[in-house]
C-alpha cells in the first residue's frame, strides 16, 4: 500500500495548497469566491516528513519530481538505513522536529503509534510552523492533539490541514467535522485502491496456500 497512500497524501498537499475542497464546495452552493482561493505552487517549497518508512520514501520521490526539496527527521523510524536511505535520494536530514517544524512549509506524518510518538504534534510545536503551512497525517491519528490543531486552524497559526486517520475510527469528534476551514477529512483511505485491494487479496491467498500445503505434509 506504500504508493497509494503516498499519492493520497499528495493529492491532499495539492488540495490544501490550492483550496481545491473548500472552492467545490463553495460552488455547489452557488458562490463564486475566485478572490479568497489565492493558493501557492509545491515547486520551490519544503516537504518535512516526520518519519522515513517505505511510504515517506514514495512521497520524496514524487515531491522531488514537483522541484521541491524534502527535509526528514527519521528518530522514531527505522534507523540509521532510513536516513542514508533519505540522503541517497535526495533529502535533507534533520536532528529533531521542532527544527523540521520550523523550516518546512508541508509537514507529512509516517510514525507508528507509541507512547513516544503519541501526540507529537502538540499545541506548542504547532505553534512552530510556519503561518501558512500545512499538515497532513495518513499514518496514525494518536499522532495529532486534534483539539490541538482546531485551535492552530482557528486562530489562523497555519494554514491548513488533512486527516485521514483518527484516535478513534469511525470518526466521532464532531468538532473536527463541523469545522468549515480548511481541514480536509476523509475516511482512512490510504490503502483503498484497486490495485492494493487486488495485491492483499493475492498475499492472503498465497499464505492459506502456504498454510495448507504445511498441512497436507503433516
Amino acid at each position: 500500500p506504500s504508493v497509494s497512500v503516498a499519492e493520497l497524501a499528495l493529492g491532499l498537499m495539492f488540495t490544501l495548497a490550492r483550496h481545491i475542497s473548500n472552492a467545490d464546495r463553495t460552488m455547489h452552493i452557488g458562490e463564486w469566491n475566485k478572490s479568497q482561493y489565492l493558493g501557492y505552487t509545491l515547486k520551490g517549497k519544503k516537504l518535512g516528513l516526520v518519519g522515513f518508512g517505505n511510504i515517506a520514501k514514495e512521497l520524496a520521490k514524487r515531491a522531488l519530481a514537483l522541484g521541491m526539496s524534502v527535509g526528514v527527521y527519521s528518530r522514531f523510524s527505522k534507523g540509521p538505513k532510513a536516513i542514508e536511505d533519505a540522503k541517497q535520494i535526495g533529502c535533507s536530514i534533520y536532528s529533531s522536529v521542532d527544527e523540521l517544524l520550523q523550516d518546512a512549509q508541508i509537514i507529512s506524518l509516517h510514525l507508528p503509534a507509541t507512547p513516544k510518538t503519541e501526540n507529537i504534534i502538540n499545541e506548542s510545536r504547532l505553534k512552530l510552523m510556519k503561518e501558512n503551512s500545512i499538515i497532513i497525517n495518513t499514518a496514525r491519528g494518536k499522532l495529532i492533539d486534534d483539539m490541538a490543531l482546531l485551535k492552530a486552524l482557528k486562530n489562523k497559526e497555519i494554514g491548513g490541514a488533512a486527516l485521514d486517520v483518527y484516535k478513534e475510527e469511525p470518526l466521532k469528534e464532531k468538532e473536527l467535522w463541523e469545522f468549515e476551514g480548511n481541514l480536509i477529512l476523509t475516511p482512512h483511505i490510504g490503502s483503498q485502491t484497486k490495485e492494493t485491494q487486488v495485491q492483499a487479496a493475492v498475499m492472503i491467498a498465497q499464505k492459506i496456500s502456504q498454510f495448507l500445503k504445511k498441512i497436507s505434509k503433516n
